[in-house]
C-alpha cells in the first residue's frame, strides 16, 4: 500500500489542474503495475488560496483522480463508495447543490456548516453498532 497525505494541495487553479491529473495518473499506473492500493487524503486547506483550493474540483474532475471516495468526518464513516454516486447520497439525505458549487466545494461545506448530529440524523454515516 502506498499511502501519502495531501499530496496534491494547491494544484486545483486552472494553470496546473493538468499537473494534478498527471500525478493521479502516475499513481494509478504505480497502482496497476505493481497491485498495491494507493491511498492519499485531501482535506479542506483554508491556508491555500482559494483558486488553488481543493473545493475547486468537480466531480467530472475528481472522478479522473480517484475511483472511490471515503468522507470521514469526526471519525466516522460518512461515504464510502463511488465517486459517481456521492451526489445522489447528499440528495438522498437532503442536501442538493442549488448554487452550482463544485462537487468537493458542496461536501466540504456541508460538512463544515451542519451540525454533526444533523447529518447524522439525515442518514449519514454508517450505523457501526449493528
Amino acid at each position: 500500500m502506498i499511502f501519502l497525505d495531501n499530496p496534491i494541495r494547491g494544484l486545483f487553479d486552472d494553470s496546473s489542474i493538468d499537473d494534478a491529473k498527471a500525478f493521479c495518473n502516475v499513481l494509478k499506473n504505480v497502482s496497476k503495475k505493481t497491485g498495491s492500493a494507493v491511498l492519499f487524503t485531501i482535506f479542506d486547506n483554508s491556508d491555500v488560496a482559494p483558486e488553488k483550493s481543493i473545493n475547486n474540483i468537480g466531480e467530472e474532475l475528481l472522478s479522473s483522480l480517484a475511483d472511490e471516495l471515503l468522507l470521514i468526518n469526526y471519525g466516522e464513516t460518512m461515504y464510502n463508495g463511488a465517486i459517481s454516486d456521492v451526489a445522489a447520497k447528499l440528495g438522498g439525505c437532503g442536501y442538493t447543490n442549488t448554487e452550482s458549487i463544485k462537487t468537493v466545494g458542496f461536501i466540504m461545506e456541508t460538512m463544515k456548516t451542519t451540525p454533526f448530529d444533523e447529518l447524522k440524523q439525515s442518514g449519514f454515516f454508517y450505523d457501526t453498532e449493528s
